[in-house]
């Protein structure tokens, strides 16, 4: 959609004809999130508002089946998973602070300090339901300084993706999805260069497999192949030349 394209060209090219689309997005999930937010209290949980979520999500695809499946046994991980993605969107911006926002930014933060974040987000069918949300979840619950999982979300990712043997287009999709956004989020979506240290095993991965990733996924998976190396510093690479000469 218009915010997903014009947020991440703003990041990269910060021009004041991008911002509209951005805007309006926010103003729309926040008519949203606020009163969700505001439901939270002793008689509604987060169960209860996920629940009442799942009735607009539409499985249309076979990756949104598999998600589908999955919050459908536990629901409060859709409520989770949108308030912590707001909340991110409205600190990135620096919306927070406004007195219009204060009060129900400083409930979401009370919301998510009083769940078992790990729990949560590290469970392993979440992970394979939907693995590239769960990146980005940990990266943006360490910018809004609640919590701090990212280690041991890379231990888990190294074991479980690198073990995982696709079967069929959607699997290759889920596996590499889920290791080129522990990159785009550590790089804080375009904000600063990820450590290449950190993901080494990935790019021995994308190496090894770049004809079977080409041959299994989409254009855009396969851009953010290319991507990954770029926001990790890496300038010149077989792999970034192979991308290129894919798209």
């Amino acid at each position: 959609n218009q915010y997903h394209w014009s947020t991440r060209i703003w990041r990269v090219n910060p021009q004041d004809k991008y911002l509209e689309p951005i805007w309006n997005d926010v103003q729309k999930r926040t008519l949203s999130a606020v009163l969700k937010i505001n439901k939270i209290n002793i008689l509604t949980s987060p169960k209860t508002v996920g629940l009442a979520m799942l009735n607009n999500y539409f499985p249309t695809t076979p990756k949104k089946k598999l998600r589908f499946d999955y919050y459908n046994g536990h629901p409060e991980v859709l409520f989770y998973l949108n308030l912590i993605h707001y909340m991110f969107i409205v600190r990135s911006y620096s919306l927070h602070k406004l007195p219009e926002l204060y009060k129900t930014y400083a409930k979401g933060e009370k919301i998510l300090r009083d769940a078992d974040l790990e729990t949560l987000f590290l469970d392993l069918g979440l992970i394979s339901a939907n693995p590239s949300t769960v990146a980005n979840t940990i990266y943006y619950l360490k910018y809004l300084e609640i919590a701090y999982l990212d280690k041991k979300l890379l231990a888990i990712y190294k074991n479980h993706w690198l073990n995982f043997i696709p079967q069929n287009g959607v699997d290759w999709q889920n596996k590499v999805y889920a290791l080129t956004h522990l990159i785009i989020a550590a790089s804080y979506f375009y904000q600063r260069k990820a450590d290449p240290k950190d993901f080494d095993w990935v790019f021995d991965f994308f190496e090894k497999n770049i004809e079977e990733i080409i041959a299994n996924t989409n254009s855009e998976i396969i851009s953010e192949v290319g991507l990954c190396y770029k926001l990790c510093g890496i300038k010149d690479h077989t792999v970034i030349d192979r991308v290129i000469l894919h798209i």
